[in-house]
């Protein structure tokens, strides 16, 4: 008679029981998705960006927490280990008055990532990830970057006398009784930082923004331009010379009807000359010195749409206009291929010794277009100043800068210099 009730009884227990692991279950799956959404617009738990904890910071608060870190680092410079001493490489120069960064941070693309990192946009996979965070801490590189050429730059600024740079041959010309002669002018071995290297290896400590030093690898270099290889580009050499003057000429753009051009005379273009490992090649930092005036006298800088603020509305006072540069890097490689189209045997014949300068348009970064979709609402701040009393030229100098900046906008991104905006500046 008991054994039925007392089968009963157990299934009712059974049955208690599991109605309580489902109710736990569901309270604890509800304190779950509640505890998560507390992450809604936060980084997840136990999130590091590099070496920094940035948990259940909001954007901003993990930004200024590593920009923090950042400037630090700027302003210590980059920790590395040369000869097996400790020393240090700038990250950032000063030129002037104005500093340039030798590294780039993109903190807004690093904080998005950590903010994406143990995050869903489904509610329940979103409070998973979040718990994985918990168990397994989430790193977030930083992302950084820094051209090679800077970096030398840097490293060579910092250590002036360590470095004994390999020199390529190169030519010695001279002009006697009419005639162009050359000689080899051997190249030298040296001892070189290796940047290629050292640049992958700062990069990668920024990265996770390590303070450990970074070996600085210096080593023995052999020319790239043996004396053999500038031995046998001589005779193109002299029979490029002896085409001279070359002729840089500019036919396109709004001055097209009247042709503009600037000669590179012989004696010019002998020191222009050098033997490169695929034929002739020109020194690149005379070219720049040749070019320039070339390009102060052609080029036209783009014109930001300029406006100002009427009715609670912008309006446009200043038209954007695109502006034009000369194609330097096209200039130069045109002059290489004019070298080297000269007869291999070192005769004087050769095609013409003209190369046509182009022109690419410049846009400006605001455009006038682009006016109604910049989102300009309401003025940031206004600043007065008296200047009452003041000397004519004080007076007069004010009201020119107010004209140069007023209506000035500032491109997304883009970083305002405000003696870049007044110059020119006159005594």
């Amino acid at each position: 008679m008991n054994s039925p009730m007392k089968l009963m009884t157990g299934k009712m227990k059974i049955a208690a029981i599991a109605v309580f692991c489902c109710v736990v279950a569901f309270l604890a799956a509800g304190g779950t998705l509640a505890w998560a959404r507390g992450y809604d617009g936060r980084i997840g738990p136990r999130t590091f960006i590099g070496s920094i904890d940035v948990s259940g910071m909001d954007p901003e608060l993990a930004r200024q927490a590593v920009q923090t870190h950042v400037d630090a680092l700027y302003a210590s410079g980059a920790s590395v280990i040369l000869d097996g001493k400790p020393a240090r490489v700038p990250l950032s120069t000063l030129i002037g008055s104005d500093g340039t960064e030798v590294v780039q941070f993109d903190l807004d693309e690093t904080v998005h990532a950590a903010l994406a990192a143990n995050h869903d946009a489904n509610g329940f996979w979103n409070a998973i990830r979040l718990l994985e965070a918990v168990i397994r801490p989430t790193v977030v590189r930083v992302t950084v970057s820094g051209s090679e050429r800077s970096i030398a730059d840097a490293v060579r600024d910092a250590f002036p006398d360590r470095e004994q740079r390999a020199k390529n041959a190169s030519f010695a010309f001279s002009l006697s009784g009419g005639t162009w002669t050359a000689t080899v002018v051997p190249g030298t071995s040296g001892d070189e930082f290796d940047i290629a290297a050292f640049r992958v290896a700062l990069l990668e400590r920024l990265a996770i923004l390590s303070e450990e030093p970074v070996p600085l690898p210096i080593a023995p270099r052999s020319p790239e331009v043996t004396d053999a290889v500038a031995a046998a580009e001589t005779k193109v050499a002299l029979a490029a010379i002896s085409r001279a003057p070359f002729t840089l000429q500019l036919s396109s753009g709004p001055d097209a009807a009247t042709k503009r051009s600037w000669t590179i005379p012989a004696a010019e273009l002998a020191a222009l000359i050098l033997p490169g490992q695929n034929g002739l090649t020109v020194d690149p930092d005379l070219f720049e010195e040749r070019i320039r005036p070339i390009v102060e006298a052609v080029e036209v800088p783009a014109q930001n749409a300029r406006f100002e603020r009427k009715d609670g509305r912008i309006v446009e006072f200043a038209v954007s206009a695109v502006g034009r540069a000369l194609n330097e890097q096209k200039a130069f490689d045109d002059l290489v291929t004019a070298l080297n189209a000269t007869n291999r045997q070192g005769s004087d014949e050769g095609p013409s010794a003209t190369i046509e300068l182009a022109l690419v348009e410049v846009e400006p970064l605001v455009k006038t277009s682009e006016a109604d979709n910049l989102g300009i609402t309401d003025a940031l701040g206004t600043g007065t100043s008296s200047f009452k009393g003041s000397p004519r030229n004080r007076i007069a100098n004010i009201r020119n800068g107010v004209n140069l900046l007023n209506g000035l906008l500032i491109a997304p991104d883009a970083t305002f210099s405000l003696l870049e905006a007044l110059r020119p500046f006159e005594l």
